[in-house]
């Protein structure tokens, strides 16, 4: 059957006849312990600092370190002492704290995440009650102090929000540089700080953010001390101070450096504080001591155990854990000892080398003197009143026998006691009188019996007499196992518990053998509580704590007659309550399990456990200030010819079945006689552009073939269709023409993808056939031209271009995700800007845009609001952005004049606009609404929109101008209807 879990229970296995051999000691309860234990108050739960749950979250500045375990916040300080909170955290799936800088107020702000919730506290020191500060609605990875507010970032797009630093409310982002986002952060002081952005890198401000200057490396890490920034970097560490010097930390120096030398040179060089050395070497032999205390150890009256453990004797402070006094070798060999009543002292009996058990007198004010030397491993129990019984012989150097006992009253004072009879069922209690009692449990039908033995050797036989209870009693106290650990609770009282297959109790036997119980816990005698049986409770003596699998607990410190509620914190694996590998085991004093150290014992009505903070309130995060366009539009008189029918498609692989097919309202090229042709529309942008190559078949294309492609600009009407110049064939013949195109019957896959600048007239095409990538560039009128394997170049992700006079430049994304910017001019490809630091993933895009006026080159990122980056075409140098916020994008802007200066951009709005056409045509419905804007640093307009249509425009509608006349409509809209036949309609709107 199950044993309890009684401390030292991997004793027992010695005296089973296993190697090693140790001491089985049952824990006692002495008249110092009764007046010194916190019975009637609040126990104090330390939690474990090791394990999934337990997270160290810094180092105080003496070496203490930080923990939050369960949700509660603990120093564990060099000593040992454990400094605790005084309210658990919300359960959370992690926690994480940041202390705050003078400026910011000083202390700790702790956040943890819940349920896609993050929830901020504040707290004046790490283990301070806890303030409310704020709840977000989404979950931080990071936090930052900055120059004079705090900044909150989670994972997605649009998940970050400044707070201020006293009232928890959101502000504004301060006098952060402008970017679409945010890297790493550090900030020395109100005034000096750095900031990693996208394209720029990492900068530096020296005046609170009023300016931002680039540090010529790309920093993996960051961190602000002693008034210094230090970077970390690929190729070292630098370290920046407040007067702009900035060099290698790590280069390596002429000498070796002194201790006086690095903490003068180096901000963090820190160092080793004598006091916390001399407090770890002292807590050194004993890193669990407060689990030793509640287990092993023994009041000394004065609110500190007496601990015996790995050589060492200590002293320890039940409050916290702490240490405070040691001998390092207190007695021989490293084994573990058990601290017990003797007399008005305290004894250990310990293992010792050779499997022998060693019985000890501590000597105050700390050291033992040796008063037994056993030959082999002993059980050893207290009586509760300041006598032993050792099971074997007194005699120095003797060996365990059966039914022989040694009863000890006095550090000098050992007297044998033998039982006949069927042995091994026994149990000894010596009294305080100086008698001693054989307990003989009902066995084999009879109901068992005292047997009272006098100093004077006497012997008085009297029955126990059952109590006539429930079946389930009656059936536990004749049948069940009556444990070991007997001992005297009042002057002609003995206490001890019966356990069975799950089910146990505490008994009570007065020495005229009546026999009384108290609730019968486990195997659905739970005496109304929902706990489960002897094996997943611990006992010691009249104190007992049971925790069921369902996260029930009790704990009772009268034998088992009263049971109190025990509340463990939110987080508690009740599953794996009595973890094996840590230690476990009540006393007196308290207990020990899965990692917890749980110091005292509280009455029915003592008070309750740890509250849990109450909740922040919810902090709305801002909005982008973004809006829908209402825009209201009137028919204009041009429209386009109608699309040409599409005569058939056929999928690509048979060179026979070729299609020469039409782009919208422009009819294919017209083949000559012998000619054959190929054309395609891009996988990616087919409706952008189509491609068309041509040639005698069977002549050198090379010299006689032909390519041309055609490009739809949605913003225009009559001319929305254009076309490059037609252009030698890049093919040498029709069948590698047929092949590139997708048209034969090798099944070698093809893949096309078209990209146009902003501007509409001028693109690219990526081709990806016969294994190698080619890119074709082509503009309106120009002959197009073809980069051969411009894989090899980078140009295999291309995902925007611009032309600038004779030079294209384009973006493209590396294997390692950078942002390329390279230019092309006849036919050299170069790179002249890598930007690490744009990653991909945050819902970000990133485009080339020219200047309208064509003479300037910038890069446009989109994100809450639109960023544009000016680059130099030459060196690829960044400069700072300008930012169209999503607010100054909430209304159409203003329409451009006749010659606007600043970046063209065509972009799709991020909240559809709301367009109301006047009549006839009020019921017609578009989207895709696109408007092409003009962007500079003073501000934004608009040249035009573009929308596709939901049903077609009829024809025979009239134009019109609305009720405001033509002059009140000034930015055009081109409503293309993309089914066969369709048009594109020119509208006005305001």
């Amino acid at each position: 059957m199950r044993r309890a879990l009684l401390p030292l229970l991997p004793l027992l296995a010695a005296c089973t006849g296993q190697s090693r051999v140790w001491p089985h000691v049952a824990p006692p309860t002495t008249p110092i312990e009764l007046e010194t234990s916190s019975i009637g108050q609040s126990p104090r739960l330390f939690p474990p600092l090791t394990g999934s749950n337990a997270i160290a979250v810094g180092s105080e500045p003496d070496g203490s370190r930080r923990f939050i375990s369960y949700g509660l916040r603990v120093i564990e300080h060099t000593s040992g002492a454990l400094e605790l909170g005084s309210e658990y955290l919300p359960s959370a799936r992690s926690a994480q704290t940041l202390e705050l800088p003078e400026r910011l107020g000083g202390g700790f702000l702790i956040y943890v995440l819940v349920s896609n919730e993050t929830l901020l506290y504040r707290a004046k020191h790490f283990t301070a009650a806890l303030e409310p500060f704020a709840r977000l609605g989404f979950e931080a990875q990071r936090v930052v102090a900055g120059f004079d507010r705090l900044y909150v970032f989670g994972n997605a797009p649009g998940e970050f929000v400044a707070l201020d630093a006293d009232r928890g409310s959101p502000a504004p982002r301060g006098s952060l540089p402008p970017a679409p986002f945010y890297g790493k952060m550090a900030f020395a002081d109100a005034w000096f700080g750095a900031v990693e952005t996208p394209l720029r890198g990492t900068l530096v401000s020296f005046d609170a953010g009023e300016s931002w200057r680039a540090l010529p490396i790309s920093a993996q890490t960051m961190d602000a001390s002693g008034g210094q920034l230090l970077f970390v970097s690929r190729d070292g560490v630098y370290t920046l101070n407040r007067e702009g010097a900035f060099g290698r930390r790590d280069a390596p120096r002429s000498s070796e450096p002194s201790d006086d030398d690095g903490e003068a040179s180096d901000p963090w060089y820190r160092k080793p504080d004598r006091a916390s050395e001399a407090a770890l070497a002292l807590r050194g032999p004993l890193p669990h001591a407060l689990a030793l205390a509640v287990t092993r150890g023994q009041s000394d009256g004065h609110g500190n155990a007496i601990v015996a453990a790995g050589g060492a004797l200590a002293r320890v402070r039940l409050a916290d854990g702490a240490v405070i006094g040691l001998d390092a070798h207190a007695y021989v060999g490293a084994g573990d000892c058990q601290a017990l009543a003797l007399g008005k002292g305290v004894a250990f009996a310990c293992s010792e080398p050779g499997g022998q058990t060693g019985l000890y007198q501590f000597v105050a004010p700390l050291s033992l003197q040796r008063l037994r030397r056993f030959a082999d491993g002993r059980y050893v129990a207290s009586n509760g009143a300041g006598a032993l019984v050792v099971r074997g012989g007194c005699a120095d150097g003797a060996r365990a026998q059966n039914g022989l006992y040694c009863i000890v009253r006095a550090p000098n004072e050992f007297n044998e006691l033998e039982v006949r009879g069927d042995r091994g069922v026994e149990r000894v209690v010596a009294l305080g009188d100086g008698r001693s009692v054989v307990i003989v449990p009902p066995r084999l039908g009879t109901l068992g019996f005292l047997s009272i033995v006098t100093a004077a050797g006497t012997t008085t036989r009297v029955p126990l007499q059952l109590p006539k209870g429930e079946p389930a009693l009656d059936e536990l106290l004749l049948k069940g196992l009556w444990l070991e650990g007997f001992q005297q609770s009042a002057p002609s009282t003995l206490s001890g518990w019966v356990a069975g297959g799950g089910p146990f109790v505490g008994v009570r036997i007065t020495l005229d053998g009546k026999l009384t119980a108290g609730t019968v816990l486990g195997a659905g005698a739970n005496g109304g509580r929902n706990l489960d049986g002897i094996e997943r409770t611990l006992v010691s003596g009249r104190f007992a704590l049971a925790v069921a699998h369902t996260g029930a607990a009790a704990e009772t410190s009268d034998g088992g007659f009263i049971w109190s509620d025990v509340e463990l914190p939110p987080d508690f694996d009740a599953t794996r309550a009595f973890d094996p590998t840590r230690a476990q085991g009540c006393s007196a004093l308290g207990c020990a399990f899965s990692g917890f150290v749980r110091v005292g014992w509280r009455s029915e009505s003592g008070p309750p456990h740890l509250p849990v903070a109450a909740m922040p309130d919810e902090i709305r995060l801002p909005s982008p200030g973004g809006g829908a366009w209402n825009i209201e539009c009137v028919l204009q008189g041009a429209v386009s010819e109608p699309s040409l029918a599409v005569a058939r498609r056929h999928a690509r692989g048979d060179e026979e079945k070729a299609a020469w097919e039409p782009f919208l309202e422009a009819p294919a090229p017209q083949l000559g006689a012998g000619e054959v042709g190929y054309d395609t529309a891009p996988d990616k942008g087919a409706e952008l552009a189509h491609a068309y190559v041509w040639g005698q078949r069977g002549a050198d294309w090379s010299h006689t073939g032909h390519l041309q492609i055609r490009a739809f600009d949605r913003f225009a009407v009559k001319d929305g269709v254009w076309s490059s110049a037609p252009t030698r064939s890049p093919w040498p013949d029709a069948g590698v023409a047929a092949e590139t195109f997708g048209y034969d019957n090798s099944g070698s896959a093809t893949v096309w993808s078209a990209v146009l600048e902003a501007g509409g007239r001028a693109g690219a095409l990526v081709v990806s056939a016969r294994g190698t990538i080619d890119v074709l560039l082509f503009e309106e009128g120009r002959p197009a031209s073809r980069l051969q394997n411009a894989g090899r170049s980078g140009l295999a992700q291309l995902s925007s271009v611009v032309k600038l006079g004779e030079a294209w430049y384009v973006t493209a994304h590396s294997d390692s995700r950078a942002l390329t910017v390279l230019r092309i001019e006849d036919g050299r490809v170069e790179r002249i800007g890598e930007y690490p630091d744009v990653p991909l993933g945050r819902g970000l895009t990133t485009s080339l845009v020219r200047g309208a006026r064509g003479d300037a080159l910038g890069l446009l990122v989109r994100a809450a609001g639109l960023y544009i980056y000016p680059i130099d075409p030459r060196t690829g140098d960044v400069s700072g952005p300008f930012e169209l916020s999503a607010s100054s994008l909430s209304r159409m802007p203003s329409p451009c004049g006749a010659d606007p200066d600043g970046y063209e951009l065509s972009d799709a709005l991020s909240i559809p606009p709301h367009v109301h056409f006047s009549s006839p045509t009020q019921d017609l419905e578009v989207r895709m609404v696109e408007p092409r804007l003009v962007a500079s640093a003073q501000g934004v307009c608009v040249r035009g929109i573009a929308a596709d249509s939901a049903m077609p425009v009829s024809a025979s509608r009239e134009p019109a101008h609305g009720p405001r006349g033509a002059r009140d409509y000034p930015v055009p809209l081109l409503v293309t209807d993309h089914r066969p036949g369709g048009r594109r309609w020119a509208f006005a709107c305001h």
